[in-house]
């Protein structure tokens, strides 16, 4: 073999070489992104929990509404804890079990969370455009 017939082998395993690093680079850019979600879905979740509990309690004890929002609080909350505790991996694989252990419920989450999305998308799509101020304090 000569060299110039060495040329596209060595071509081809710096490009495969290339191509793993990227990959890798590109799977902790999404792990880390994925985590990052994690952590800010937990905190939303915790957040939806203290003020469904402050409702409650505003609404008090003869409220027929005051109890179902409590367990819904209280639910939220053990969500939040149960996606700050476990790592991304955890969480797809319990959601992977859960499809196959049950797909039509998979299939009615996923639609509730698709027109949850829409709706929150449409509504941020109709919001009017946000005023400027011009410097000087007119408007």
């Amino acid at each position: 073999m000569t060299a110039s017939s060495d040329q596209p082998a060595n071509a081809g395993a710096n490009f495969r070489a290339t191509a793993e690093r990227l990959q890798a680079d590109v799977g902790e850019r999404l792990r880390a992104m994925a985590d990052d979600g994690r952590t800010k879905a937990s905190a939303a979740i915790e957040g939806l929990a203290q003020a469904a509990e402050e409702f409650a309690a505003r609404l008090g004890e003869s409220s027929p509404v005051a109890s179902p929002l409590r367990s819904t609080a209280q639910t939220l909350g053990q969500w939040s804890n149960a996606i700050s505790e476990h790592s991304i991996d955890d969480l797809l694989d319990e959601s992977r079990a859960l499809v196959r252990r049950s797909p039509a419920a998979a299939i009615g989450v996923a639609l509730v969370a698709g027109f949850m999305l829409s709706r929150f998308l449409k509504a941020g799509a109709d919001a009017p455009p946000p005023r400027r101020v011009r410097a000087g304090g007119d408007s």
